[in-house]
């Protein structure tokens, strides 16, 4: 007496080029099926969220705003992050490395799929330089002061300010008596997108050990001058924006830190964001890495950064103290569409394998489940990715991989369906993808719904004496069939060619059936083909019929 368990299934690892080898559970192919707590369904049905719109046809990223739910589309690959949050409005920073880096916000974005209106990112300091006029006669007895004048462009809908001007003049006037005139460029900067409508003027204010440039008004743009009869007292605080500058118009990604800063690349330049303020990008806090960047996310407290050659882990708490450390192995990015942050780590395409990052480093998490070549062999640099249930899919152009990084034991999975961008919801963690027919959906959420047909089938299962399987269960809710099949190694005493299908709908309830008799085994390779919600948790096979769990057995 013998029998046959199969459970705890996994998916298939290519990597084993002798299906012998492969464990009992371990699949030699699968199709749509997910590996969840080891048993065996199919992909659930996709949710579609909105109807087919053409402007999504060339959908390389897809974001959901989500304040108003509307959703938009990037023809080209979009790093898009808060910017800024209130109780009423969201301001999202976004950058692709062909436009400048923008920002839009409830005010501007419009209902989609395109974004309605944007401003650029940052804005460019005044050319012109004030100057100064004193009018007005000095005190009997004077309270002289010596100052200079410099002033910036506002943008008073994002709130947007630029570095100063250039000083004007230096004057000297009696506080009491004189007043003194600025004069200003009235012609905004046109060299990006802007709301400029604003000017802010600082004057040179002399303390104790410093001199500072202190907020004296915000006048109109249109205002050519302004008559300043402020006392030292009376003015502001002091300019903060002195080394601000726009991001680079080229900066190909963005994300953010948890301490308050963003993080953006051009070329192989790491820059960042002055501390709660979006649009500055002082480049005394850029520096240069060995090779060209393709991405960046960020990782706990750090940001990992993909490139060319070897990825890099960048620690620190402000922008001026950032510290990068590189990494010991080769592990080139071939596709920025293919970094996913994953929580705790990311996971991105190599030339050679799929990557994983965590503060402890860089580890190739596919090659103990595709061989080098297997792993060139389906194009990494086409993959883009996506995180979904804690798992990474890596979704091709006409098929996806699942990998279950955490738990590479069970092998992958491979999903026959084709979909152009995805946007993950943070808050629930559904993936929402556009399909090749222009429809928004949410990735096999349908609870009630699976209408693809899926696989798997086992690895050649091979006896030291010919067997006859008398019997067989189905344990789950499974009504789909299951084919034992001689393994061309280990023939039937039959002939070359013989099987067996169980017929339809004969596993219903976990009902044992009947086998035909007469067929002694050498080896055998199961194959399971369930429908519509099917869902196998475990498969027995057995020479007679005690050595099965159940009760009464019908025929087969």
């Amino acid at each position: 007496m013998a029998n046959l368990r199969l459970h705890a299934f996994r998916g298939k690892r290519p990597y084993v080029k002798t299906e012998h080898l492969l464990g009992l559970s371990d699949a030699s192919d699968c199709d749509d099926v997910v590996f969840e707590a080891g048993l065996l369904r199919g992909i659930k049905d996709d949710v579609v969220e909105e109807t087919a719109d053409a402007a999504f046809a060339a959908s390389v990223t897809l974001y959901q705003y989500p304040d108003t739910g509307d959703w938009y589309t990037f023809t080209a690959d979009t790093d898009i992050v808060t910017a800024a949050k209130t109780l009423t409005d969201e301001i999202i920073m976004y950058t692709d490395g062909v436009n400048e880096p923008r920002m839009t916000n409830g005010a501007l974005i419009g209902v989609g799929p395109g974004i309605g209106a944007y401003r650029t990112l940052g804005i460019t300091a005044p050319t012109v330089p004030p100057t100064v006029a004193i009018t007005g006669s000095e005190d009997a007895d004077p309270t002289l002061d010596t100052r200079t004048y410099i002033y910036s462009w506002v943008d008073s809908v994002s709130g947007m300010e630029s570095a100063p001007s250039a000083a004007s003049n230096i004057v000297t006037l009696d506080e009491i008596g004189q007043t003194a005139t600025v004069t200003m460029s009235v012609t905004a900067p046109t060299d990006g997108t802007y709301n400029v409508d604003t000017k802010r003027i600082y004057r040179t204010v002399t303390g104790t050990s410093t001199t500072e440039y202190l907020f004296v008004a915000d006048v109109a743009i249109a205002a050519a001058t302004y008559a300043d009869t402020l006392l030292a007292a009376e003015t502001g605080e002091a300019i903060i924006s002195l080394d601000w500058t726009r991001p680079p118009a080229t900066m190909a990604g963005v994300t953010k830190h948890p301490a308050g800063f963003f993080v953006g690349f051009e070329g192989n330049t790491m820059c960042f964001s002055e501390p709660g303020y979006y649009y500055a990008w002082p480049t005394i806090y850029q520096f240069e890495l060995e090779f060209p960047i393709v991405g960046i996310a960020t990782i706990g407290g750090y940001i990992a950064v993909m490139t060319e050659g070897v990825p890099y882990l960048i620690s620190g708490t402000t922008p001026y103290n950032m510290v990068p450390r590189k990494l010991d192995n080769y592990y080139p990015c071939v596709s920025k569409r293919s970094i996913v942050d994953m929580g705790g780590y990311c996971i991105y395409a190599a030339d050679d394998s799929l990557v994983q990052i965590s503060s402890a480093g860089a580890k190739a998490i596919s090659k103990g489940i595709l061989t080098r070549k297997q792993w060139q062999a389906t194009t990494p640099s086409g993959i883009f990715g996506a995180r979904w249930r804690g798992l990474y899919l890596a979704i091709y152009p006409t098929y996806i991989y699942v990998w279950a990084p955490q738990s590479l034991e069970v092998g992958i999975t491979e999903i026959s369906a084709s979909y152009r961008s995805a946007h993950i919801d943070p808050a629930t963690g559904d993936v929402f993808m556009v399909n090749t027919s222009n429809e928004i959906v949410n990735f096999a959420e349908n609870a009630n719904s699976s209408s693809t047909t899926w696989s798997w089938v086992s690895k050649p299962v091979m006896f030291d004496t010919p067997l006859n399987f008398a019997c067989m269960r189905a344990l789950g809710s499974f009504d789909g069939t299951i084919t034992i099949a001689q393994d061309e190694t280990g023939q039937s005493t039959t002939g070359d060619s013989y099987s067996y299908t169980t017929p339809s709908n004969a596993l219903v309830n976990n009902t044992p059936i009947r086998l035909p008799a007469g067929i002694k085994y050498k080896g055998v390779r199961i194959t399971v083909n369930g429908g519509a919600d099917d869902e196998l948790h475990e498969l027995h096979f057995a020479t007679s019929m005690g050595e099965l769990p159940g009760t009464e057995a019908t025929g087969g």
